[in-house]
């Protein structure tokens, strides 16, 4: 489920951004008619999926599908193409779904990009070529479009996205390390899903897995399977695809459960609240010194997230509190979001009490030695890029 990267949806970016010395593209008349499109050897293949807003890797029977559908295609080549102004003319656009196939010696060996109009085909990791759309190809795309709506994501690589490791009844999150990813990417290869009978929720341990880069996952793990769900992180805050419910081998997935909680065991634990936080959703920030006195403020949420996803507590010192407890002699820093919600933090340097004004409790946390830097530092020096407020 881990192992996929975005590489051939960024070499085609990187294919048409820096126009390659390439031959012009051409229409029909002048290339002649259609021609079969470049196809995998099946034998060679060792893998095989699809990307669009996220990344999904299909099962054995998918797979064979998706070179069925692919089979027997007839295009009009076209070739490169030496600018985006010819791309688009050429009925170039959006880039809809990616299929990508991976053999022993190359993991993206082809891909066959679906454009508003045009077929992009990449093989044995070749320049991008591309194709004017006849019957054959729509067919294929619609095909194959369906497929991949039927196949749930995967979890793409983790580098460069924050991974989190949620248990709801502790209300912390770890974060994901290197070490943690590695052992569950390497519990989820080759594990095949199939449609879920009546998912069971987990009584204790991690209840959930989420990921956010430019899109947000979520992957609430249940007993005898998981319910995922996806959704935009930018404006406009939206859900992508609707909740999905897949189930796995019960030995393969009792396995992945059990490295889960591991997992979560050994890495470094954030309050919930402040590790899920939507950049998108914030409005502003401000810090206040234990008198009450307003050092600074930030409407930034590049820098107001970060650092408050950056704190981090004790494990198992989690205790729900009454929304009106105190914490004497404390700082605070206020947290507005768009809806309307406001989060209060209180601390000194041993302890995190944290409120949500749409909830009607709070949550009280034992500070880490580095928990406490990290909010010393916010209170010394606010957050980046904004002036102090206040004298």
């Amino acid at each position: 489920m881990f192992g996929k990267t975005l590489a051939a949806p960024l070499a085609l970016v990187m294919a048409l951004a820096l126009a390659l010395p390439a031959p012009a593209a051409q229409g029909s008349a002048q290339m002649g008619g259609e021609r079969a499109i470049p196809l995998p050897d099946p034998a060679k293949i060792t893998e095989g999926g699809s990307w669009d807003e996220v990344d999904r890797t299909f099962s054995a029977g998918t797979l064979n599908e998706a070179l069925a559908a692919l089979s027997g295609v007839q295009a009009v080549e076209l070739g490169d193409f030496e600018s985006l102004s010819d791309f688009y003319a050429a009925g170039g656009g959006e880039l809809g779904t990616t299929i990508w196939f991976s053999t022993k010696e190359n993991r993206f060996a082809y891909t066959y990009s679906f454009y508003g109009g045009l077929l992009g085909v990449s093989a044995e990791g070749g320049y991008e070529q591309y194709y004017g759309m006849s019957t054959s190809v729509a067919a294929a795309k619609e095909k194959l479009r369906r497929l991949a709506q039927g196949t749930p994501p995967t979890l793409p690589d983790l580098g460069g996205v924050d991974l989190w490791l949620i248990n709801d009844q502790e209300k912390t999150a770890a974060w994901c390390d290197g070490q943690a990813s590695d052992a569950l990417e390497d519990l989820c290869r080759g594990m095949d899903d199939f449609a879920a009978p009546k998912l069971q929720p987990r009584a204790k341990g991690v209840s959930a897995i989420e990921l956010k880069s430019r899109y947000k996952t979520r992957y609430e793990l249940c007993q005898n399977g998981m319910r995922a769900g996806w959704w935009s992180i930018c404006q406009p805050v939206r859900e992508l695809y609707p909740a999905m419910e897949v189930s796995f081998p019960k030995a393969k997935w009792d396995a992945f459960l059990t490295e889960a909680d591991r997992q979560y065991a050994r890495c470094e634990k954030a309050p919930l609240w402040l590790a899920m936080i939507n950049p998108a959703k914030i409005a502003g920030a401000r810090v206040y010194d234990e008198t009450g006195r307003q050092l600074f403020s930030s409407s930034d949420p590049g820098s107001i997230e970060p650092r408050l996803s950056g704190i981090r507590v004790k494990p198992g010192s989690y205790e729900k509190t009454e929304d009106t407890a105190t914490l004497r002699g404390s700082k605070k820093i206020e947290v507005d979001f768009t809806g309307g919600v406001r989060y209060r933090l209180l601390f000194n340097d041993a302890v995190l009490m944290l409120f949500s004004s749409d909830l009607g409790y709070g949550a009280r946390y034992l500070l880490t030695e580095e928990g406490a830097r990290k909010l010393g530092d916010i209170l010394e020096g606010g957050f980046p890029y904004n002036p102090p407020t206040g004298g």
